[in-house]
């Protein structure tokens, strides 16, 4: 009886370390992708700061970009799921 109560418990440590491992590696990952987040972020703030989003027209800086060039800049920053995408 002892022995099968130690082998459940062990069998349920196993998994918690297994699950536990699931999260670490998931939040290396989620790590990472904001680390590159915040470089396509970073080099996107001139542009933003330059008008980015009024019309082409109007913008004080012909070079900046649109929004729908945003997303163009994640993907070249190794961003490959952006939110909203179709």
């Amino acid at each position: 009886m002892a022995s099968e109560i130690e082998t459940l418990l062990l069998e349920q440590l196993k998994s918690f370390k297994a699950g536990q491992d699931q999260i670490e590696r998931k939040l290396e990952e989620l790590a990472a992708r904001i680390g590159k987040l915040e470089t396509a972020i970073a080099d996107a703030q001139p542009h933003i700061h330059a008008g980015d989003g009024a019309h082409p027209d109007r913008r004080p800086d012909p070079e900046a970009i649109l929004p729908s060039e945003a997303e163009d800049i994640l993907i070249r920053a190794g961003v490959n799921s952006v939110p909203g995408r179709r």
